[in-house]
């Protein structure tokens, strides 16, 4: 398969990943979870059956598209972070065994994190466990009530360890048991933000901590592409919104990139919260008060983004009067959408600091679509941005 046929074939696939009939479902409102704090309500116009996002050409019938994207999350397996908090879903201390605790904590990229969604053909999903025993999430008896506690249990098939994916548009999940008619979400206790803080079921009522965001454990660029697509335009509450510090590319490239299942298993790069406060940044006393990240952090600097990465994996550089000349040369190189373009800065002739990150999420004219936040913009052709700065140079960072 030819390089264009290639990308085209990757577009289409992410334009079905954008239908989510299958797993759409009215999300209703109810009674406020407890220790409710301002400011932390998920704004959703999300209806039935509603159809999210830009769906572009080549549109399947809804049946069709449910089938694909359903294909996207069964029998794969996902790190689950916590919406509100930046921590995941955790099997405490790794206990493979009947009864063992479900708790939230930064990722370590354990077993113990680590659940595979197995469709039970009803609708339903079941989430195992790969500590393995057939261990897979329980609500505790079964429990129709708040509080009730989630842990694992070996698989027995009972509506406890059934349960709905309820999707919103900023590409995170609600998920609710049978055993409570799907009322009752998973949630993290009180809005907690410490490490071990207990994970419970609790009445479903759009807040953040309520919700869940699916990361692959085996790459996945289509999942960060529908992430990009969907958040294009708003803020996830488990990252900080830098809008007034400086600009939020970065961070938001960087959330892409950990919803494609780009992790790594240290500490430089990722961000999780320490308290309830500060999720819109304006001061760095805010950031640091608020966010645990490494200062510098190349999670959130698009220079430090640079340097960090830039040792990691391939990259490429060109200018941006080169790349208006010849578009193929930006063309062939080895990028599909998923990979990350910086611009950085003409100093003298000679490539300076980066200044901004963008997200690839298509492809238009045998050039890239650039998704990004900052000026938040869906789908910008390369070729256009070039136009506006094409003295600048421009990374392309091979994910």
């Amino acid at each position: 398969m030819n390089k264009l046929l290639l990308k085209r074939s990757i577009f289409s696939i992410s334009v079905v990943i954008m239908v989510f009939s299958f797993l759409i479902f009215p999300i209703q409102v109810h009674a406020n979870n407890e220790n409710t704090i301002s400011n932390n309500t998920i704004a959703t116009n999300t209806e039935e059956n509603e159809i999210i996002g830009d769906l572009g050409d080549g549109l399947k019938s809804r049946s069709d598209a449910s089938e694909n994207i359903v294909y996207e999350i069964m029998n794969k397996t996902f790190y689950i972070k916590n919406a509100f908090s930046g921590q995941y879903l955790d099997v405490d201390d790794g206990n493979a065994s009947d009864g063992a605790n479900v708790i939230q904590y930064p990722f370590n990229g354990g077993k113990n994190q680590q659940w595979n969604i197995q469709y039970n053909n009803d609708g339903t999903f079941t989430l195992y466990s790969q500590l393995g025993n057939n261990l897979v999430l329980d609500i505790d008896g079964g429990k129709d009530e708040d509080l009730a506690n989630v842990h694992i249990w070996s698989y027995n098939g009972s509506d406890a360890q059934k349960f709905k994916l309820f999707y919103t548009s900023t590409s995170t999940y609600e998920i609710s048991a049978k055993s409570s008619n799907y009322k009752k979400a998973v949630v993290t206790h009180g809005y907690g933000c410490s490490k071990g803080d207990n994970v419970n079921q609790y009445t479903y009522s759009k807040h953040w901590n309520e919700l869940w965001i699916l990361e692959p454990v085996a790459k996945n660029n289509i999942m960060g592409v529908k992430y990009a697509k969907d958040n294009f335009n708003s803020y996830v509450y488990a990252y900080p919104n830098l809008s007034n510090f400086g600009g939020d590319c970065t961070n938001f490239v960087s959330q892409c990139m950990l919803a494609s299942g780009r992790h790594i298993d240290n500490s430089a790069w990722g961000i999780y919260r320490k308290n309830r406060n500060n999720t819109e940044i304006s001061n760095v006393n805010q950031l640091n008060d608020s966010w645990a990240l490494t200062d510098p952090s190349p999670w959130i600097s698009a220079k430090q983004f640079k340097k960090y990465w830039s040792d990691r994996v391939s990259t490429y550089t060109l200018k941006g009067s080169e790349i208006l000349k010849d578009p193929s040369k930006a063309w062939n190189l080895p990028i599909v959408q998923g990979c990350v373009i910086q611009k950085a800065d003409n100093f003298l002739g000679i490539q300076g600091d980066a200044t901004h990150s963008m997200y690839i999420t298509g492809y238009e004219n045998n050039s890239y679509l650039l998704t990004y936040h900052t000026t938040n913009t869906l789908n910008k052709n390369l070729l256009d941005f070039c136009n506006i700065h094409p003295d600048a140079y421009y990374i392309f960072y091979v994910f």
